[in-house]
């Protein structure tokens, strides 16, 4: 059912939508492009044949009107193919944020239905990733978290949390718990403590990152994932982090063997890490052109899952700003 309905929906053309839902809701061409998983779509020209040069004004008109009829037509029946094949994705109440014109967006909630994951996840933050130096708008990315684990972030960042990892402030006593845990996720130091405890405590994250750019997965792993864990403090401070930097060494090789599948990261097509149970760190790539999700390797040491999420989810530096905000407004609405 699945495949047919995308089957179909390959074979709408963007360009024809773009010009009939110009003058409509924003938000739902938004929605339309990603949902157009050919980046070459095939187009069906339902319009009538162009009246001939002898043909009387009157004709022309009428050729007009009919072209006008069967491009509307066509828009209704895309967007229909686009409801009925997003509601055998999402649940009924599912939504979708959009970051960036080129990218498709990031749906609100994911379930196992149609997706590879073992659990249903909820979006908590989404935003682009920008090169500083020239505000250079590289990949989009969203951050899940597991829904059985929603109730346990309010556990374990209780009441008591702050005090008992001794990094409560006494001048903002009068807060509340919940603004304090805001502004301690946002201190380089204090985030990481907060975020390491999460992950310590067993609370499964999802990124999912989009590329604005095209790229390839061999420079995604080795520019990003490699760069950043041997960035990363345990690496770069072998005397604080006694035997680290052996455990970061073999977990690249673990990386490097986990990335299974070869080639290009083309705009829409997705690279995502679902850090499961125990800190273990499994890869997936989504095809947008064959529209087919590739489940890669895993990586099983702890460290390196850590390394990386922290790198996303902290204030220390962290690799895009505008989905760590988002997440920590929205993780704190969870305590």
């Amino acid at each position: 059912m699945i495949a047919t309905r995308l089957s179909v929906l390959r074979q709408f053309n963007t360009t024809l939508l773009r010009k009939s839902l110009n003058s409509t809701n924003n938000n739902t061409f938004k929605v339309i492009t990603r949902l157009n998983f050919s980046t070459k779509p095939v187009l069906h020209n339902t319009s009538s044949p162009s009246p001939s040069p002898s043909s009387s004004p009157s004709s022309g008109s009428s050729s007009n009107r009919k072209k006008k009829f069967f491009i509307g037509l066509a828009s209704l029946a895309a967007l229909g193919i686009c409801y009925r094949w997003y509601t055998g994705k999402c649940p009924r109440d599912c939504d979708f944020i959009s970051v960036h014109e080129d990218l498709k967006p990031y749906a609100t909630h994911l379930n196992t239905k149609d997706i590879p994951f073992q659990h249903n996840y909820t979006l908590l933050g989404s935003g682009v990733r920008t090169l500083s130096i020239s505000s250079y708008k590289v990949y989009g990315m969203g951050i899940y978290i597991a829904d059985d684990d929603l109730p346990l972030v309010s556990k374990v960042l209780d009441t008591t949390y702050l005090s008992t990892t001794f990094i409560d402030d006494p001048e903002f006593k009068n807060l509340s718990h919940k603004q304090k845990i805001k502004l301690a996720l946002n201190d380089p130091v204090k985030s990481e403590i907060i975020i390491n405890s999460l992950l310590d405590a067993g609370v499964r994250f999802l990124i999912e990152m989009t590329p604005i750019i095209r790229s390839n997965l061999t420079f995604v792993r080795e520019g990003g994932i490699v760069k950043c864990l041997k960035s990363s403090p345990e690496y770069t401070n072998p005397s604080k982090y006694p035997g680290a930097r052996d455990l970061i060494n073999a977990g690249v090789d673990e990386v490097r063997k986990a990335f299974t599948q070869k080639g290009s990261l083309v705009v829409n097509d997705d690279l995502i890490m679902e850090l499961k149970k125990d800190n273990v760190l499994q890869f997936y790539y989504y095809n947008v052109k064959k529209n087919k999700f590739f489940v890669m390797g895993q990586v099983n040491e702890p460290l390196i899952g850590k390394i990386l999420f922290r790198s996303y989810l902290s204030a220390n530096k962290p690799l895009c700003e505008d989905a760590r905000q988002n997440f920590v407004n929205e993780i704190t609405e969870l305590i």
